[in-house]
């Protein structure tokens, strides 16, 4: 039960815990909450039995949109109309089709005047403070040589509520070689803070006038189950992690990109595998993930931080080709003292799956690793 104010009032609402089959299944449940005036301490209070349930998070907000449902409307542009989509750079925007990754339609940009946003969708009234969210899209052009998309987002706080060191107009994926003619797959992560929202969007730029711009599949997307259990490691505890090169792993309050911990790689003997997450019995062959993170590291200079994979088939499936290791995303240029967004897909064969994990290495010794908010999702 809820209270207000005092566990002796009366309750706001009462809110079902039904069984979820084990301690270590999880389950989200949603009561509706009445609308209040005031500000006011809020009681929750677990009744008639002890050993009610492991709770991980309380959240008073908006019915959040069940995972799978695409937040941009439209996004295929199939009733051949651009609603909701708008340019801030004065571009024309019109449902096409001539051109379709999928279907019949998709929007086209073009009357181009400058390189800003040229194709702008607002997200501010379906997002949620504090939620990562996958943003896929398809891109072609019609211009004559590789050329630059740049898929972007902004995210307004509130001046009482921005976070330190919170960038309004984040980059989620800069394409510098995006080649002509073809269909381009973009897909990135936005990361909402815990902020009061004033503005929310996402936007396509960068692109030389004279070339116009074709969008199609563009979805955002609420998270499915997180596959990192405690991504955040916001229990105070590394549960599921490891090094395979004997780094020494612990939760930590010195450096955290979001709440109040992130994960510490300290006295790392070399610069292999130093932070390792097995997800061999949760993974599903023949399925692509969205894999994020965020890195920090307190070295001097730019350095290496490279997220990687192991995805091991047994020999009688293994497909032709297929790399035991993939790096997901290796950045040589990681600043000093700042976090850093990794994302990338991991893409899993279908094939009988022996072993599956990711991992952090590359990075020279002397130098400590944080690592936070880390995040597996089925696309």
């Amino acid at each position: 039960s809820v209270h207000l104010d005092s566990l002796d009032s009366a309750p706001v609402i009462t809110v079902p815990l039904p069984p979820t089959g084990g301690w270590g299944s999880n389950d989200t449940v949603e009561e509706a909450w009445p609308s209040l005036a005031g500000t006011h301490d809020v009681y929750i209070r677990f009744n008639d039995v002890s050993g009610v349930a492991n709770l991980d998070n309380v959240r008073f907000g908006k019915p959040q949109p069940s995972s799978g449902v695409n937040l941009v409307v439209d996004g295929g542009f199939e009733t051949g109309a651009v609603d909701g989509w708008q340019s801030w750079n004065g571009s024309t925007l019109v449902a096409s089709d001539a051109r379709a990754h999928s279907g019949n339609f998709s929007l086209l940009a073009t009357a181009r005047p400058n390189e800003n946003q040229f194709a702008v969708y607002n997200l501010t009234n379906v997002v949620q403070p504090g939620t990562t969210y996958q943003v896929g899209a398809w891109v072609l052009h019609d211009g004559t040589d590789p050329t630059t998309v740049r898929l972007a987002a902004k995210v307004d706080c509130s001046d009482a509520t921005i976070p330190p060191g919170h960038n309004e107009f984040p980059w989620l994926q800069n394409n510098t070689a995006v080649a002509p003619g073809t269909w381009t797959r973009f897909s990135a992560n936005l990361v909402i803070p815990n902020c009061d929202l004033v503005d929310v969007a996402i936007f396509f730029e960068g692109t030389p006038v004279g070339i116009d711009v074709y969008l199609d599949d563009v979805e955002v997307v609420p998270p499915s189950s997180n596959l990192v259990i405690d991504g955040g490691f916001e229990s105070g505890a590394v549960s599921g992690w490891q090094s395979w090169n004997g780094s020494t792993l612990t939760a930590s309050n010195a450096q955290a990109h979001s709440g109040t911990y992130s994960m510490l790689a300290s006295a790392r003997p070399n610069e292999n595998q130093f932070a390792v997450y097995d997800l061999t019995s949760v993974i599903q062959p023949g399925t692509t993930y969205q894999v994020g993170a965020w890195a920090f590291h307190n070295g001097l200079d730019p350095t290496t931080i490279r997220l990687a994979a192991k995805v091991d088939c047994s020999d009688a499936t293994n497909p032709p080709g297929h790399n035991d290791f993939p790096w997901l995303q290796n950045n040589t240029a990681v600043a000093p003292g700042t976090w850093t967004q990794f994302s990338a897909n991991l893409e899993i064969p279908a094939c009988d799956l022996v072993d599956v994990a990711i991992f952090f290495e590359g990075t020279p010794t002397g130098i400590d690793v944080y690592l936070d908010d880390i995040s597996v999702f089925a696309q």
